[in-house]
């Protein structure tokens, strides 16, 4: 991977992978690449997603995963001086995020969704199959130590975490999470 061209974010966006089906023929070379980017994560929150995605076909990679393993590979060597970096020009304060789609999830179908629950207290009839400590949200947000607040889909910081952008939106985002160059 030395000589290759690095890239501008770690995966391709979704439906614009690659075509290739076929088996990959050295899965223990696979699970090595995806155990180092998973323990990237630690220092690399924009490669996240990324890692997570790959390490679903850990068992069985096809040749489509091997290739978007590279690609992420080629996206570390172009950003190997990239971190998080913290500042203190501003106080500290915990901000929490959530990407809600109701049910919008391909994979199994279910919702993510935690504002309407959590301000509606009519939607509680309708959740009571919901276990009582994700109730706690609206709890929390009714006695006022939580603020619930909608953000359009394409302002979600989370996006970056939750699934495969363009460049300029994963530039954008990666910014926003504060993972720069150290020479910036």
């Amino acid at each position: 991977m030395r000589d290759s061209k690095s890239v501008s974010n770690p995966l391709t966006p979704q439906g614009k992978g690659v075509e290739d089906d076929k088996e990959y023929g050295d899965p223990t070379k696979y699970r090595s690449i995806v155990g180092g980017l998973l323990y990237l994560c630690a220092s690399r929150p924009d490669v996240m997603y990324a890692s997570t995605f790959l390490s679903r076909y850990m068992s069985s990679p096809r040749m489509k995963h091997y290739q978007e393993a590279k690609r992420v590979l080629r996206y570390v060597k172009g950003t190997s001086s990239f971190g998080v970096y913290f500042t203190s020009v501003e106080e500290p304060r915990l901000v929490g995020y959530s990407d809600s789609d109701w049910g919008g999830s391909k994979e199994d179908k279910k919702s993510t969704s935690a504002i309407a629950i959590g301000k509606n207290p009519v939607q509680h009839r309708r959740t009571k199959h919901i276990e009582i400590k994700y109730h706690f949200v609206r709890e929390a947000e009714q006695k006022g130590i939580i603020e619930l607040e909608y953000c359009k889909g394409d302002d979600q910081l989370t996006n970056i975490l939750t699934k495969a952008l363009d460049g300029s939106r994963f530039e954008d985002l990666r910014k926003q999470l504060g993972v720069k160059s150290r020479y910036d």
